[in-house]
């Protein structure tokens, strides 16, 4: 529950403000690397799937986890020699996002055997969380003000609405603090 919630809030306005935040972190010359930068902020929001991957060894399933790593290498070198052959840094960033995709699939259908409700349950949590991260980005992408300011009313927004639609997560929520 809590890494979906923290995907969805972190990734959009990364995802929003990419630009300025490029700039302030290296200067002018970083905007360039706007694009990639996107398609890398997939890698986080991918984030709760690739769980299933811890859960291969408590399951005593340490093939299953060397055979999934394996796949997902695989996948990401094919990727990125076909990067190579079309001389894109964009496409290395999409090899590499897919290349996770697939590790973490990979574990999330070996571990659903053991787990059945594993996957249902992830779809639903993490797509609770979307649906309270899709409003929240759109009253920040409308609003006016610098871009900080814009990410923290994206954050204020996204955390009312957990409290407001009564998403299960906050009750554990108190005045800002969480509550173990």
């Amino acid at each position: 529950g809590w890494l979906s919630l923290l995907t969805w809030l972190a990734a959009p306005p990364l995802f929003m403000f990419a630009h300025p935040i490029l700039i302030m972190m290296g200067g002018i010359g970083f905007e360039i690397y706007v694009n990639i930068f996107h398609t890398l902020l997939l890698l986080i929001l991918l984030t709760p799937v690739s769980t299933s991957l811890n859960f291969l060894l408590p399951l005593d399933r340490l093939h299953a986890r060397v055979a999934c790593d394996i796949f997902g290498i695989t996948v990401t070198a094919l990727g990125i020699t076909l990067c190579c052959l079309q001389s894109s840094p964009e496409y290395a960033g999409y090899a590499a996002v897919i290349g996770y995709a697939c590790t973490a699939l990979a574990a999330h259908s070996a571990i659903h055997g053991a787990l059945p409700r594993s996957t249902s349950a992830l779809l639903i949590e993490y797509l609770s969380a979307a649906s309270r991260a899709l409003p929240s980005m759109l009253v920040t992408w409308l609003m006016p003000g610098p871009w900080w300011f814009r990410a923290c009313i994206y954050a204020l927004t996204f955390t009312g609405l957990l409290l407001v639609t009564r998403h299960p997560i906050a009750r554990r929520l108190h005045l800002g603090r969480m509550v173990v």
